[in-house]
């Protein structure tokens, strides 16, 4: 096990990172240009709407940016490029190239985006966007420097908090403590798997266990910082599989790359402690 995770090292990290960040991008730019009438001026998600946003409506320099970048051609145009952009960058990841225009312009339209949403976007977008930083604050550096390592360093330890915050929350809400919150997610319209609603509505016990043993793996993550190769494995495979089986029952294309393209810069952060044991 020690022998495999010395493999885990900066130029593997990054190329993970390139390849995982440009592979979500795509995917769902490649989304939203199939299903755009829901952007469209008559769709669900129009900017008519959004500009009356409490982050927009009484800002009227943003509104007026947003109004620009966000008129339906050009907001369509805008996945076209990140299509572009993610395609670029997955091709980057396979020789661990770090081209600094390419990478300030994929963080750039994802701000825009984010903006645009608001408040709509999950976990993994935010994610996503502090991946885009780190690659590009890594491709103005030279490899191997401070810099560049501090910034593989960084985004590991956000991960880590992202997990025991996940956990915390759900330790916190009596909803997820009795198993309600998971099977009330699960019903959901958007983000919900009918099947397993209904298999879950009938086990209480099953929905109960499945919710603690979520937040177990959350809350008792940052303990990958005793530098153990193995529990470090066993950890990474909990969260592999859960974010899996996520994206696969909830429709989240993008929540198993974005955070599993993050792994190896994590264990190769978690590999340059003093008292990790490979």
């Amino acid at each position: 096990m020690n022998e495999l995770l010395a493999y885990f090292d900066a130029q593997f990290a990054v190329q993970s990172l390139l390849f995982g960040a440009g592979l979500v991008m795509a995917i769902t730019a490649l989304e939203v240009l199939v299903s755009f009438q829901v952007y469209a001026k008559s769709g669900l998600l129009t900017w008519d709407l959004g500009r009356r946003a409490s982050h927009v409506h009484h800002r009227p320099f943003f509104r007026r940016l947003g109004d620009f970048f966000y008129h339906e051609k050009r907001f369509q145009a805008l996945f076209v490029i990140r299509l572009l952009l993610g395609l670029g960058m997955i091709a980057c990841g396979f020789f661990a190239i770090l081209f600094p225009p390419l990478l300030a312009a994929a963080l750039l339209s994802s701000l825009l985006v984010l903006f645009r949403a608001g408040p709509g976007h999950d976990g993994s977008f935010q994610l996503r966007i502090l991946i885009l930083t780190v690659l590009f604050t890594c491709s103005i550096s030279p490899w191997h420097s401070l810099p560049f390592r501090l910034g593989l360093y960084f985004l590991s330890a956000q991960l880590i908090l992202s997990y025991l915050l996940a956990g915390i929350t759900k330790l916190r809400g009596s909803t997820w403590r009795d198993g309600t919150g998971l099977i009330g997610i699960l019903g959901t319209v958007y983000h919900g798997n009918g099947w397993v609603y209904k298999l879950l509505q009938g086990r209480r016990t099953l929905s109960i266990t499945l919710s603690w043993f979520v937040i177990g793996f959350e809350v008792l993550f940052p303990l990958i910082l005793i530098g153990n190769g193995w529990l470090l494995a066993i950890l990474l495979i909990i969260t592999t599989l859960f974010h899996l089986s996520t994206s696969f029952l909830m429709g989240l294309n993008g929540f198993f790359f974005s955070f599993t393209a993050a792994y190896p810069a994590l264990i190769f952060s978690i590999g340059q402690l003093p008292w990790a044991d490979w």
